[in-house]
């Protein structure tokens, strides 16, 4: 919900582990209920609980369902993971708007031009740290030239993955997953230098604007000569 991610427009998770953040995308987009497909509830087992308050609420929000026509890939390196992500989707009742692969994020490979990429890479508990600078370095070089045009929402707990990613955040966001501290980091990916995309007077959003204004002060202060053209 942080990104600004609509249901209109392709989401990506290229490293999706179980699964999480796409049915939760698929999840928001059919405005299915969180928790529609349990069988049960603790809450069930208490002495003052209502079961026909509780039926009642329930075919309520039952009737909020839509159908969705959302586009959500899902890519998972481990085969293990990747069919406990099957599993999960299933579960959820939502196979039909997530298309999962399996493989390295390096070879995943899509058809949208404008997408949301959302992941959360590892954080480094399980690798050394310079195997995971090596990832986000890999994960940086992936989004630079292949997602060009697409937006990148990324949730880290390693500020030297962070660093390693080689991209300037133009968002940044401090969360807590759990006791850990993490940032969510949002990338506009485009083709070329940030100074090439600005000096092309593209159109650009309303979040992009300060930036524009910080390279161009910047760019004017190192160079009289652009200086001159710029306002002749």
């Amino acid at each position: 919900m942080l990104s600004g991610w609509e249901p209109h427009i392709p989401l990506i998770d290229f490293m999706c582990g179980s699964g999480t953040i796409p049915i939760e995308a698929a999840l928001i987009a059919a405005k299915i209920p969180p928790g529609t497909f349990r069988k049960s509830f603790a809450f069930e087992k208490w002495l003052d609980f209502d079961e026909e308050l509780f039926k009642l609420i329930r075919e309520k929000q039952l009737e909020r369902i839509v159908e969705s026509e959302v586009k959500i890939y899902a890519n998972e390196l481990n085969r293990y993971v990747f069919l406990k992500a099957i599993e999960n989707v299933e579960s959820a009742g939502v196979e039909d708007m997530v298309k999962l692969s399996c493989g390295d994020f390096r070879d995943f490979e899509h058809e949208e031009k404008r997408a949301f990429i959302v992941i959360n890479p590892p954080y480094g508990e399980k690798l050394e740290v310079d195997d995971l600078e090596k990832l986000y370095a890999a994960l940086g070089e992936r989004l630079k030239h292949h997602y060009a045009g697409c937006k990148a929402w990324i949730f880290t707990g390693s500020p030297e993955g962070a660093k390693a990613i080689g991209l300037r955040p133009n968002r940044k966001m401090k969360l807590f997953n759990g006791p850990l501290e993490c940032r969510l980091l949002g990338y506009d990916l485009f083709e070329g230098k940030k100074s090439e995309r600005y000096l092309k007077n593209q159109p650009i959003e309303e979040s992009q604007k300060k930036e524009r204004v910080r390279i161009l002060k910047m760019l004017l202060k190192k160079n009289k000569f652009f200086s001159l053209f710029i306002f002749c």
